[in-house]
């Protein structure tokens, strides 16, 4: 009995594919037609079988290379090993995946915050840490110069949530007649640096505050920081009857960028204590 053919339109079809497909599957070596009645178009049972595991293996994301070597033969063990790998390349995308979808996540809340708590000044009582390595920082735990430079690189190639981050000295804050001065890096959340296995590269860079904390969100209409955009949470704090008791660390929240000029979103730390001649108003 005379064995069933198939046109490459009817094939096609049968695969759910389109002619292109085929002839592509052919010129790679996906699918060799050996058995031709003399028409060009022309396809066996045998050429569909062997077409479909090709669709099957190329949705499974194997290369061209590698369905072409799983077609062609190989033993049990070879398959078996072309699967186990494709698996853990498939678990290290969805790892992938997994932490850009937290990133943009905590993103969304920022520009959110930023939305809704630009102007207020509020107090916190907890424990905040991240790792912050900053570039010609001063002596504090900062290096600067070509280490920092390499560190800051690492933390931004291997963290999908660096933040730009500010440290502003405790002199510079309680003593309005110094220059201002602060000190500009990147910022990753602690849980970041543990996830990608940072934590002893980054050990000297470890920031932790824990106590009362004054905290604000401002709008900086140039972008950047300054004297005065500190003056609001100083005020605030003196009303209180508190004073700083470290240094001011701060986070960009987002920014805007256009042609009427560009704006910049911060949320500044300052840890605080109660004044020695003031007394605390709640």
């Amino acid at each position: 009995m005379e064995e069933e053919r198939y046109l490459v339109r009817e094939a096609a079809e049968a695969l759910g594919v389109n002619a292109g497909t085929l002839r592509h599957y052919e010129k790679e070596g996906l699918l060799s037609v050996n058995s031709r009645s003399g028409r060009r178009e022309d396809y066996t049972s045998m050429d569909l079988r062997m077409a479909l595991q090709a669709k099957l293996y190329r949705s499974m994301g194997f290369s061209v290379a590698e369905t072409r070597e799983l077609l062609n033969g190989g033993d049990m063990a070879a398959i078996h090993s072309a699967f186990a790998r494709r698996k853990k390349e498939v678990g290290e995308k969805r790892r992938e995946l997994e932490r850009l979808e937290r990133a943009i996540g905590q993103w969304e809340a920022s520009v959110s915050e930023a939305s809704a708590k630009t102007g207020r000044c509020w107090f916190e009582t907890a424990k905040k840490s991240c790792y912050a390595v900053l570039k010609n920082g001063p002596q504090y735990q900062f290096s600067s110069g070509k280490e920092t430079d390499k560190l800051l690189a690492k933390l931004q190639e291997h963290i999908p949530c660096t933040r730009q981050v500010f440290y502003v000295p405790e002199e510079i804050l309680v003593n309005p007649s110094l220059d201002y001065e602060e000190y500009y890096g990147m910022a990753a959340g602690e849980d970041w640096v543990q996830d990608m296995g940072l934590e002893k590269t980054l050990a000297d860079y470890r920031l932790s505050y824990e106590g009362t904390m004054a905290v604000t969100v401002l709008r900086a209409e140039s972008g950047w920081m300054g004297r005065d955009e500190l003056t609001p949470i100083l005020s605030y704090i003196g009303r209180k009857g508190y004073e700083p008791a470290g240094s001011m660390m701060g986070t960009v929240l987002a920014g805007e960028f256009g042609e009427r000029g560009s704006a910049g979103y911060f949320k500044l730390y300052l840890p605080v204590k109660p004044a020695a001649d003031k007394q605390i108003n709640s």
